[in-house]
């Protein structure tokens, strides 16, 4: 592998920690996430649709593009599993 490869390998997999699992927004053993699920309850799928919302909306303007439609995709399959999970309930 090149030191331009290297490179690339190292800056998507720094992509997706700060995507998928940044470390900013866990305390302890709880993630941020995990708590505003808790609390939101079915207002979750709200939140999730905002958060969307706010990276597809400024993807474009804050110089991290690939960052931002990460994130929205990441909340967009969040959203997919909830409402996934949600209709499993109810059968």
């Amino acid at each position: 592998m090149t030191r331009h490869e290297d490179y690339m390998k190292k800056k998507a997999t720094d992509l997706l920690d700060m995507v998928n699992h940044p470390p900013h927004y866990t305390t302890g053993s709880v993630e941020c996430l995990d708590a505003i699920k808790s609390a939101l309850g079915d207002g979750y799928v709200h939140y999730c649709q905002g958060v969307i919302l706010k990276y597809v909306w400024r993807f474009e303007r804050k110089g991290k593009p690939l960052e931002d439609l990460g994130k929205a995709e990441f909340y967009l399959k969040e959203l997919q599993k909830f409402i996934e999970d949600k209709l499993e309930e109810d059968e």
